[in-house]
């Protein structure tokens, strides 16, 4: 009999999302809507995304300038909540993730380094935590943002195995960036899905069987991975 996960943790841009159309190189959220809202902003919102991806500078310091690119734009809230159903697009097979972790009583758990909003229903909704970056809004508009994640994920996955009494070997996390390698690493069983990072990839195969790299883009293939994993 299949010995089933205790604590199934998610990181949420580009690893339960996909690019789309929008922009196609990215499941990442903040170009996209840059995107929709003027090719200028873009382009810097863009270009910051990749140097924070790359490691070439600090990601709070990076993620903070992001945000205030969009400050000074004026973003609003309600102009933000409109382009969600553009830019938020689930990755294949993850209501089948879902439905596999609420049949079994498995908390799934997103952590995020991107804001608690980009976890659109109806996936918000059968979350039983979302640990994220909240947005600041005053007057309508985007004016900061509260930090919690910031490339600590591997402590948030510790609390949450605390918080629900559960040994973290038990665990399993799936994530696409440098900034999952530490939850990655803590995790009992780590998959790193097609698109992730070379270094993400390394730091799963670094885990030998305790690890799987997904060789196709539908979460399906995780089902099969998890129905055949012990812990």
């Amino acid at each position: 009999m299949d010995i089933f996960p205790s604590i199934l943790a998610l990181d949420w841009e580009s690893t339960a999302t996909i690019p789309g159309s929008i922009v196609p190189s990215t499941g990442d959220i903040f170009p996209k809507i840059a995107y929709l809202l003027g090719y200028d902003l873009f382009l810097k919102v863009n270009q910051e995304q990749v140097r924070r991806e790359r490691g070439e500078v600090p990601w709070e310091e990076s993620y903070r300038r992001s945000v205030r690119m969009f400050v000074e734009y004026g973003l609003r809230e309600d102009q933000l909540y409109e382009l969600l159903p553009k830019v938020v697009i689930p990755r294949p097979g993850l209501l089948e993730i879902y439905q596999f972790a609420m049949g079994r009583n498995i908390p799934l758990v997103i952590i995020t380094g991107g804001f608690s909003c980009f976890v659109t229903p109806p996936y918000s909704y059968y979350c039983d935590k979302i640990i994220s970056n909240e947005p600041v809004f005053k007057g309508g508009y985007l004016t900061d943002v509260n930090v919690k994640v910031n490339g600590n994920k591997g402590e948030h996955l510790r609390h949450i195995c605390r918080y629900y009494g559960v040994p973290i070997e038990r665990s399993v996390a799936v994530g696409d960036g440098k900034g999952d390698n530490t939850m990655l690493k803590e995790a009992g069983f780590a998959v790193a899905v097609k698109n992730a990072h070379d270094v993400t990839k390394e730091t799963v195969r670094t885990k030998g069987g305790r690890g799987y790299i997904m060789q196709g883009d539908n979460f399906t293939e995780l089902l099969n991975v998890l129905h055949n994993t012990e812990m």
